[in-house]
């Protein structure tokens, strides 16, 4: 699922999603600000998720379109809160968190 810059500015994207259905790409109906650490989205139950080392990970729901906020899980005690969450995964319809310990 590509993201693509806005022609309004730099900080805003639109994305890109395609039907089978039909054979077509269009665009997102909303443009949406995106702070994210790759945006190499993994899909997972129906939504693209993406990962955010300095704010918020998000993932998109593809027919409904919304942008939301994903809750990450809570750093365990013992470990350094300086090492930053990595990315996501899917494997046999599991959502992973892959972090640095």
């Amino acid at each position: 699922m590509p993201i693509r810059n806005s022609k309004r500015s730099s900080h805003e994207f639109r994305i890109e999603i395609y039907s089978a259905e039909n054979s077509y790409w269009r665009l997102s109906r909303r443009y949406f600000h995106l702070d994210i650490w790759n945006i190499v989205g993994v899909f997972w139950n129906g939504s693209v998720h993406w990962i955010s080392l300095w704010g918020v990970s998000l993932y998109f729901n593809v027919s409904e379109e919304p942008l939301s906020p994903l809750p990450m899980p809570p750093v365990p005690d013992g470990w350094n809160e300086d090492k930053k969450h990595m990315f996501f995964g899917e494997s046999r319809g599991y959502l992973h968190f892959i972090g640095q310990i």
